[in-house]
């Protein structure tokens, strides 16, 4: 049993990936997200995001309007 769990956890450990819980997104500016793993962006976009997929693990964003302390 305990074998079983040592692998289970092994195996969901790489198909994990976190990210930063923050980040500074300006106007100015194009703020890139870097992952270890593919992402895919999934659900519905803020209109005031301009969010684009770059590759398979890099998602740029910028902001096309004022927004403070909004979560994404």
């Amino acid at each position: 049993m305990k074998k079983l769990s040592i692998i289970l956890i092994l195996a969901a450990r790489g198909t994990v990936s976190f990210a930063q819980d923050t980040a500074y997104i300006s106007r100015d500016r194009t703020t890139a997200l870097f992952f270890n793993s593919a992402v895919k962006i999934i659900g519905k976009l803020p209109a005031d995001l301009d969010v684009v997929q770059k590759g398979n693990g890099i998602i740029a964003l910028r902001a096309t309007s004022r927004i403070f302390n909004r979560r994404v």
